[in-house]
């Protein structure tokens, strides 16, 4: 069973003042409260992959163990008009946290710009999260060893 959580996102939300993040934070003057159905672990993901569109999101370091995050939406979420587009947005979507792993964030704030507002708004709390983590990191120097994975103890 997903686990459900619920983020809403307000202007303090925004850690630098700049148009991208005025635009995911706060698009078209509207505030988002969206619900992501998050899985942990390849074995749930075997389990719904072939019920429910499936999504990459982060991936963890728990006690040594690498643990990857899902996003599992139901297609009855989307919108009919949108579905035609799922494809595209289901690769755009992978490539953008391909990037991330990598250390490619202008490619990420790109692809973040094009996804917001897809999936029927449930990834926007995900999008607007990777864009603030990218504020925090860009300008530094990324450590040798960067994989993007999120440490957890």
């Amino acid at each position: 069973m997903p686990i459900s959580t619920t983020a809403c996102f307000h202007s303090s939300t925004r850690r630098k003042v700049n148009s991208m993040q005025i635009f995911i934070a706060k698009y078209h003057g509207r505030y988002y409260n969206t619900t992501m159905n998050i899985i942990l672990g390849d074995d749930n993901y075997n389990q719904v992959k072939d019920k429910y569109i499936v999504l990459p999101l982060d991936t963890f370091r728990i006690n040594g163990d690498t643990v990857p995050s899902y996003c599992v939406l139901d297609a009855g979420d989307i919108p009919l008009s949108e579905m035609e587009q799922l494809p595209l947005w289901q690769e755009n979507h992978t490539k953008m946290v391909e990037n991330w792993h990598r250390g490619n964030f202008n490619f990420c704030e790109q692809m973040i710009e094009h996804l917001m507002q897809r999936w029927g708004g449930h990834l926007n709390s995900y999008y607007t999260t990777v864009y603030g983590r990218i504020q925090d990191i860009k300008g530094n120097d990324l450590p040798e060893d960067w994989d993007g994975i999120i440490v957890k103890e």
